[in-house]
């Protein structure tokens, strides 16, 4: 018995004969696709299956399968040990956790806060001064800093928050 199957996120069409794979049969498929069938002679006769019964090929192997391969590259691929921890002070810099970053890492911190505050007009200390404002519904405090930083620019001095 010969089948066919489309891997929706692979893009991909291929055959099955008795429950068996034979292969892709065509690849980067983006077409809106519908079932379709021909018959040549009379007589012929038609089996469909769009789940109803048990398939032949075992799509929850092959989804099985797959998952296995992706993990088992993941687990292949080398990442720079430092990059887990640059990530998290990133993030915790961003968000402006000051104290949270400072525990994490100290020597990290004096790093990063000397550099953010080279570089930016808008710091880790100033990120962490915006959130406790808005914590405390100061938005007036927050349109106030956000104007000094900006150096009494016009455009900020009329922004609403």
């Amino acid at each position: 018995l010969s089948r066919s199957g489309i891997h929706l996120e692979n893009r991909e069409i291929f055959f099955t004969k008795n429950g068996k794979k034979l292969g892709v049969a065509f690849q980067n498929v983006k077409a809106t696709l519908y079932p379709t069938i021909g018959l040549h002679s009379q007589n012929e006769r038609v089996e469909v299956n769009f789940g109803a019964k048990p398939f032949q090929f075992d799509i929850e192997g092959m989804i099985a399968e797959e998952r296995e391969q992706r993990q088992f590259a993941v687990l292949q691929s080398r990442i720079p040990a430092s990059a887990c921890h640059n990530i998290v002070c990133a993030y915790l810099m961003h968000y402006g956790y000051a104290d949270t970053l400072k525990a994490f890492d100290e020597e990290c911190f004096n790093e990063q806060a000397k550099t953010n505050e080279e570089t930016s007009l808008f710091g880790l200390e100033d990120r962490k001064k915006v959130r406790d404002m808005i914590f405390e519904g100061n938005v007036e405090g927050v349109r106030q800093l956000l104007i000094g930083k900006s150096g009494g620019d016009e455009k900020t001095k009329d922004a609403v928050f």
